[in-house]
């Protein structure tokens, strides 16, 4: 009897463009594709309006026109004004390196196609005065010449001298500063404030605040001064100042005075003026 082998059938193998382990990633990568087009070109998440809120005296366009100058980025090498690309904070400073009247700037997104710009402008708490030397043709001389300066001790426009701010100098000071530069501590100029607040109550009057290494001088419109220590507790110097005039020194006899020192511990030491002599 004969033997007879079965054929071998050879087995063809299938197309990989059929197997759903190719087209599942490729779909995948599609998708991911798709949706970063979708967030990055399409016009519907392209920067189509600016809101600025908070300028009382920088005008809104020239806001905007900085902000939509600094909109435009780049992926890939394609432009897109998408708002998810938009890089808040390189705006924020932007603006207000620019600006030294802004002393805060925050940018949010509003979504699909807003971009919210809010402004703290600074506000001028005090006047800052120094004297220059300024050349004519009679010789150098001097000028005195004033800055606004904010809560944070910041000077950020020149002006006329207001009387209705302290004003503020500094003893020997003769650097030359820019705008937005800040040339005293936010928390000296506070007790300046708080000095001037208190003495009102009592009825007296500012000059000038003198800042100087070892002492703040008040210097008085009835032309005495009063010394503080800025380091230590203003509250407790302002407390022996009102004691002092109260029980020591009456309001008609402020006047004869030099000083009051309320520099040391419990003690307020004073001076009045020499009498002027006859000869």
């Amino acid at each position: 009897m004969k033997k007879y082998r079965v054929p071998h059938r050879i087995k063809k193998k299938k197309s990989i463009f059929r197997s759903k382990f190719f087209w599942l990633p490729v779909l995948f990568f599609v998708l991911i594709l798709a949706f970063f087009y979708f967030l990055f070109f399409s016009a519907t998440f392209q920067i189509k309006k600016i809101t600025i809120s908070g300028c009382e005296k920088i005008p809104e366009e020239e806001i905007r026109l900085l902000a939509e100058k600094n909109l435009e980025g780049k992926i890939f090498f394609l432009k897109t004004k998408s708002i998810f690309s938009i890089n808040l904070t390189g705006i924020e400073k932007i603006i207000s390196e620019n600006f030294v009247q802004i002393s805060k700037t925050e940018i949010s997104r509003g979504f699909p196609s807003v971009l919210n710009i809010l402004i703290n402008e600074r506000v001028g708490v005090a006047n800052y005065c120094q004297f220059f030397s300024e050349n004519s043709e009679e010789g150098a001389e001097k000028k005195e010449t004033c800055f606004l300066i904010d809560k944070e001790g910041v000077i950020f426009k020149e002006t006329e001298l207001d009387d209705k701010f302290a004003k503020i100098i500094k003893e020997q000071s003769f650097k030359f500063f820019m705008l937005g530069e800040k040339i005293i501590e936010g928390d000296l100029v506070g007790k300046i404030l708080d000095i001037k607040e208190n003495l009102e109550k009592l009825k007296i009057k500012t000059k000038e605040f003198i800042i100087s290494e070892d002492r703040l001088t008040v210097r008085t419109l009835e032309k005495w001064d009063i010394y503080f220590n800025a380091s230590e507790d203003m509250n407790w110097q302002l407390t022996k100042l009102s004691v002092l005039l109260e029980e020591k020194i009456p309001v008609t006899e402020r006047e004869k005075l030099e000083y009051i020192d309320l520099r040391f511990g419990n003690f307020a030491p004073f001076k009045y003026k020499e009498p002027e002599s006859d000869n």
